[in-house]
């Protein structure tokens, strides 16, 4: 039977001797008397969580159904809209990271600074030929794989965006491909900090860019080499 979810706002006698076939809708009131018996049957308390629209509305409860020695059962509700308001934020927010995640062409890094804990996204673990699970989510093991001509500049750089010297990373290097070739990437990214300005997590993006490299290279050749004969021209005596 439908029922008017104004009656929530009832005193609690004006609900005396009234089922709650008439106090709830009827798939919330079905969901109820379900977990009632199932209290009964059992001897033990049972939690249920459950919706109702009031005034156009969505408001959530849960309900603690205790069963009573005189073989009926007590239920308590309390109001948790707001930690459910605040759970389906949280979930959505995470949808949408693991989407722009997913379907970003860039890896995604972030970087847990209590624990020292890294993520890499499947992207950038797969920019560098290797399958999810073959890089640990340790720094040592992004650090690891940096040409040993750049680690040191990539480090400064991270160590002075956490200590709050600069804006935002950014530092492009070379980094070891699975198959022992080096690839150029664009590494970015930003710390979130606390209150007192100390950072407790930093996230970013990779980027390959070996290909934009291998094409300055070329440009640079040509600029400083004869076309046909690949001899130092002019220009680069001067230099």
């Amino acid at each position: 039977a439908s029922t008017n979810t104004n009656l929530l706002y009832m005193h609690p006698e004006e609900l005396v001797g009234k089922s709650i076939w008439e106090v709830l809708p009827e798939q919330e009131a079905a969901q109820i008397v379900d977990h009632i018996q199932q209290a009964l049957s059992s001897g033990e308390p049972v939690t249920t969580d459950y919706s109702l629209v009031i005034r156009g509305q969505e408001y959530w409860f849960s309900a603690i159904i205790t069963p009573l020695q005189d073989g009926t059962a007590m239920l308590v509700a309390r109001d948790i809209t707001d930690r459910k308001q605040a759970e389906e934020a949280l979930r959505e927010s995470e949808e949408r990271y693991s989407l722009a995640v997913g379907g970003a062409n860039d890896g995604i890094w972030d970087w847990n600074l209590r624990n020292n804990r890294v993520y890499y996204s499947p992207r950038w673990v797969a920019m560098l030929g290797y399958e999810e699970g073959e890089i640990d989510n340790s720094l040592d093991a992004w650090f690891r794989l940096v040409h040993p001509d750049d680690i040191t500049l990539l480090q400064v750089d991270l160590t002075s965006h956490i200590e709050g010297e600069t804006p935002h990373l950014e530092r492009e290097y070379r980094m070891r491909h699975k198959d022992g070739s080096y690839r150029w990437v664009q590494c970015r990214g930003v710390a979130v900090r606390g209150p007192h300005g100390k950072a407790y997590r930093m996230a970013g993006s990779l980027t390959d860019i070996t290909e934009r490299k291998a094409a300055e290279e070329k440009l640079i050749q040509r600029a400083l080499h004869d076309d046909l004969t690949g001899l130092p021209n002019r220009t680069l005596f001067m230099e």
